[in-house]
C-alpha cells in the first residue's frame, strides 16, 4: 500500500516543508491540468513515467512548455537512443502507487519506488533553482 494524500501531506507537515494545497480532478494533459490550477502562478509541469530497455523506471518532470523528445533525453541519460518508453499502466499501479493520470514525483516517497531514477528535464532545473534555491 502506498502513501495517501493525507499521509503525505502530514509528512510533508512532519518534514516542516512549506506548501500549499490545490486539489483539482486527475488530468491526463497539462492543458487539462492548466483549467485548475494555471491561475496560481509558478510553473506548470508535466510528470512522465518511462521504462528503458533494462526494465529501469523513471519519473521525468518537465515545465509544460518543454518538449520531450525521449529519444533526446534518452541518449542524454546514457541509455543509448531509442532506449525510453512510456511505463506500462499496470507499473504505475504496482511502483508508483497512483492511477493513470496522476504521476508525481512525490510517488517516489513510496517504498515500492525506492529504485526509480527521478529527472529533472531542462530548463525545469533552471526554473528551480532561480525560484528556490538562488535567494
Amino acid at each position: 500500500m502506498g502513501y495517501t494524500k493525507d499521509q503525505l501531506l502530514t509528512r510533508l507537515q512532519d518534514l516542516q516543508i512549506d506548501f500549499g494545497r490545490y486539489d483539482h480532478p486527475t488530468v491526463m494533459t497539462v492543458e487539462a491540468q492548466a483549467k485548475y490550477v494555471g491561475h496560481l502562478g509558478g510553473g506548470l509541469s508535466k510528470n512522465l513515467f518511462l521504462k528503458d530497455k533494462k526494465h529501469r523506471f523513471y519519473v521525468i518532470s518537465a515545465l509544460a512548455s518543454t518538449n520531450v523528445d525521449l529519444k533526446v533525453l534518452s541518449q542524454r541519460l546514457g541509455l543509448g537512443k531509442g532506449g525510453l518508453r512510456m511505463a506500462p499502466e499496470e507499473a504505475l499501479q504496482e511502483i508508483l502507487k497512483v492511477p493513470l493520470g496522476c504521476v508525481t514525483p512525490f510517488a517516489l516517497v513510496n517504498e515500492s519506488a525506492r529504485d526509480l531514477n527521478p529527472e529533472l528535464v531542462e530548463p525545469t532545473k533552471s526554473y528551480l533553482a532561480e525560484r528556490y534555491l538562488e535567494r
